[in-house]
């Protein structure tokens, strides 16, 4: 179990960079507006990020707690992800 949530998430860390490297230079190529929205959302991400990361490690602090901790903190993750992927979805049809 270990190693597969190893590897999922190293899996995941790539398609990741590759996403946000390609949405950068995407949005270079259009307007200064786009540019700004994509730079701002990465840095809103890294800060979400990071407060789940300390939350849920302050909440399940014990070492016997450490797999509920992690679990948390990637369906945390997942969830967000999913509201903003429904949110760029329902913005996109507006347009």
């Amino acid at each position: 179990m270990y190693w597969a949530a190893v590897l999922i998430t190293g899996i995941s860390a790539v398609l990741s960079s590759l996403v946000s490297s390609s949405a950068f230079s995407l949005a270079a190529q259009t307007d200064s507006e786009c540019t700004t929205a994509v730079s701002s959302g990465n840095g809103c991400c890294g800060v979400i990020a990071a407060g789940l990361r300390i939350i849920t490690k302050a909440a399940f602090s014990s070492k016997k707690q450490l797999i509920i901790s992690s679990a948390a903190y990637f369906y945390l993750t997942a969830l967000i992800l999913f509201f903003t992927l429904v949110y760029f979805r329902s913005e996109e049809r507006r347009v």
